[in-house]
C-alpha cells in the first residue's frame, strides 16, 4: 500500500469584525444554504454582531473552517433570563453538509462557549413542525435527524416560532423547542418551560424593534402576547412538560432520506517518496540553470562573481514557492 496520509481540519473562530474577508465568504455561504422560511436578513445579522450594547441577551457569531477553509456561519445567543444558549444557525457549505461535520462544529461550539464567563443552563433549538412535522424545511430536517445524537430532546408543549422581518409570513409557524438539560433530565417544570419561551420571545421583539418602526414593533408584540397566552393556556393543566430523547420524529417524518452520510472531502498529504523525487528533480534543475548561467555568462564575457547576489536572488525566487509548498504537504493535519 502506497504510504500516504489523508487528513480533515475543523475549526471555529469566533467573530470580532464583520469586514473581514472570512466573515463575508461565511455570510455568502449563510446566504445560499438557508432557506427562505427561516432565514434573518444577513445585514441585521451583522448589525447585531456588531452592536453590543444589549443587556439581556448575547448575540455571538462564529465563522466555521474545514481545512483552512471558510465553509460556514454559526449564530447563537446567549438569553440571560432563562441562561440558555439558542442555537440560531449552523450553516454548512454544501460540499461538507453531513453528519460528522455538523456534530463537530456543534461540539466545538459548545467546547467555546463552556469556556466562557457566561451561566448556561440549557441548550435549545427551534425545529419546524409544519403540518405535524411533514412539510418542514431542509435544515430543520437536518437538526431533527441529527440533534437526538448529542442528548437533545423535544420538548412534548405548544410553540410557535415568530415572524422574522415585517415581510417574511412563512416565518411564522407551529415548532418545536429542542432542549439540551444536563443528565437527560425526563422532565422540566411548567414554569421553567414558559420562562424558556418568554426569554425567547422577548429577545426577538428587541430584535424587531431594532430594525422596524413602531408601529410595526406594536403589532408584532401583540401577536407575540397571543402565542405566548395560548402555550399558557395549553399547559395550564400540566405541572410539567416532558421531554422526548429519540429520534422518533425523523423516523415518522421520512428525514433519513436525505442522504448526510456522503463522504468528505479529504486532503492527501503527499508521501515521503515523492518528496524525495521532487527533491531531486529541484536539484537537478537547479543544477542544469547554473550550468547554463554559466555558459551564458562566458559567451557574453561576464564575471559569475560579478553578479553573485543577483543570480542568488533570481534563484531563491524561483525555488522558495516550490519549497513551501511541498513542507506544506508533507505536514499532517490532525
Amino acid at each position: 500500500m502506497e504510504n500516504r496520509t489523508i487528513s480533515i481540519n475543523f475549526s471555529i473562530t469566533g467573530i470580532s469584525k464583520t469586514n473581514s474577508r472570512d466573515y463575508i465568504e461565511a455570510l455568502k455561504i449563510y446566504n445560499m444554504v438557508t432557506p427562505r422560511e427561516i432565514k434573518t436578513d444577513s445585514n441585521e445579522i451583522t448589525k447585531m454582531l456588531e452592536n453590543e450594547e444589549k443587556e439581556d441577551f448575547k448575540v455571538l457569531g462564529f465563522i466555521l473552517k474545514y481545512s483552512d477553509k471558510v465553509s460556514g456561519l454559526a449564530i447563537l445567543s446567549y438569553l440571560e433570563d432563562s441562561k440558555s444558549i439558542l442555537i440560531e444557525y449552523i450553516a454548512i457549505e454544501n460540499s461538507i453538509r453531513n453528519n460528522v461535520s455538523f456534530l463537530t462544529y456543534l461540539n466545538l461550539l459548545q467546547t467555546f462557549i463552556s469556556e466562557l464567563p457566561l451561566d448556561v443552563a440549557y441548550w435549545i433549538v427551534e425545529i419546524s413542525n409544519k403540518d405535524n412535522g411533514k412539510n418542514v424545511d431542509k435544515e430543520s430536517r437536518f437538526f431533527r435527524k441529527l440533534l437526538y445524537l448529542e442528548n437533545f430532546g423535544e420538548l412534548k408543549a405548544l410553540y410557535h416560532t415568530l415572524q422574522i422581518g415585517f415581510d417574511n409570513f412563512e416565518s411564522s409557524f407551529e415548532a418545536k423547542l429542542y432542549i439540551q438539560a444536563d443528565d437527560n433530565v425526563p422532565t422540566l417544570s411548567r414554569q421553567t418551560y414558559i420562562q424558556i419561551v418568554k426569554s425567547v420571545y422577548s429577545y426577538s421583539v428587541e430584535w424587531f424593534k431594532i430594525f422596524n418602526s413602531d408601529n410595526l414593533s406594536n403589532k408584532f408584540e401583540e401577536k407575540t402576547a397571543k402565542n405566548l397566552i395560548e402555550i399558557e393556556k395549553s399547559t395550564k393543566n400540566n405541572p410539567k412538560v416532558h421531554i422526548e430523547y429519540s429520534n422518533y420524529g425523523s423516523l415518522k417524518n421520512k428525514d433519513y432520506s436525505e442522504n448526510t452520510s456522503k463522504l468528505l472531502p479529504s486532503e492527501e498529504n503527499i508521501s515521503n517518496k515523492k518528496i524525495f523525487l521532487f527533491v531531486i528533480m529541484g536539484l537537478t534543475i537547479g543544477v542544469g540553470l547554473i550550468f547554463g548561467m554559466n555558459k551564458l555568462l562566458d559567451y557574453l564575457g561576464i564575471k559569475m562573481s560579478e553578479i553573485n547576489s543577483i543570480v542568488g536572488s533570481v534563484l531563491t525566487i524561483i525555488f522558495a514557492p516550490i519549497v513551501s509548498i511541498l513542507i506544506g504537504k508533507s505536514k499532517n493535519k490532525l
